[in-house]
């Protein structure tokens, strides 16, 4: 990497880091500069902040779900119902299933 393009990428990591640019604007100007994607993800690589907002996109979602787990019949009551409420087992790291609200 050229001097003169190792400034410019410094002062773009410098501009992230401090939030004076968002991801989108830090994504156009390494873009801009023809910054490898290696060296991209290695700037980006943050710690993880606590808090925010996951959005999952999942199919067959319906005004007519209901939260009555005896009658979740699609994926996303499926992935709902097992979010919001406790299973009798579950598995654990080695796959071996393991008692939650049963009782052994």
């Amino acid at each position: 990497m050229q001097q003169g393009m190792k400034q410019e990428w410094g002062k773009l990591q410098q501009r992230l880091l401090g939030n004076a640019i968002d991801r989108r604007t830090f994504l156009a100007g390494a873009s801009a500069l023809g910054i490898s994607s290696t060296l991209i993800g290695e700037a980006l690589a943050q710690t993880p902040r606590r808090g925010g907002h996951l959005i999952i996109g999942m199919p067959s979602a319906s005004t007519t779900d209901s939260l009555d787990p005896g009658v979740y019949r699609e994926d996303f009551m499926l992935a709902l119902g097992g979010r919001r409420y406790d299973q009798l087992a579950n598995f654990d790291e080695k796959i071996q299933l393991r008692p939650a609200l049963a009782e052994s």
